[in-house]
């Protein structure tokens, strides 16, 4: 695919096609690592580290998890 650089205020950038982007693997707001290589400007995902996040998101469903509310019951003998 051939494209131009565009003046884009005080800058230059250059559109990148929905599904070149699909395809790579890239989302809106998704952080990227910007590199040269020799003539070339390589573009990549930062992958986030596995696992971060998760305590966060545990506690999370915790507090709002309604089948966890019969831990708290009263299961005395009848």
């Amino acid at each position: 695919m051939r494209t131009r650089i565009r003046r884009l205020g005080i800058s230059q950038g250059v559109v990148i096609p929905k599904g070149l982007l699909e395809q790579a693997g890239f989302a809106i707001d998704c952080p990227i690592e910007m590199t040269v290589d020799g003539a070339s400007i390589v573009l990549r995902k930062i992958g986030v580290p596995a696992r971060e996040g998760w305590a966060e998101d545990a506690a999370s469903l915790a507090a709002e998890d309604e089948d966890l509310l019969w831990l708290d019951a009263d299961l005395g003998a009848r």
